[in-house]
């Protein structure tokens, strides 16, 4: 596991990177409201970050679960994931 940390002011606004699950990269982030208003390129730089890392490292496939956010599915497939099945929440990079 490998993660970041996004304090700003003394405050942590956020936590992101990359778990593995047998052997299987997953992408996490568990931001706060502040920062999906007011840091979305941020958020953005470092999602592509935990990407190059991912890529960088071996494996050629990334899996992210899609938040209940109405922007969380377009936010993922900017990034380039596609949804592994229309009924499922679960998305998937490949290179």
């Amino acid at each position: 596991m490998k993660a970041y940390v996004g304090i700003a002011e003394g405050e942590i606004l956020g936590v992101g990177g990359v778990a593995y699950s047998s052997g299987i990269p997953f992408m996490f982030f568990d931001i706060s409201e502040e920062v999906r208003k007011d840091y979305p390129i941020t958020l953005h730089k470092m999602a592509k970050r935990v990407m190059r890392e991912v890529e960088a490292s071996g494996p050629n496939m990334l899996f992210a679960e899609q938040s209940e956010t109405p922007v969380s599915r377009r936010w993922l497939a900017s990034l380039g994931f596609s949804p592994v099945n229309e009924k499922e929440t679960r998305m998937m990079w490949q290179r």
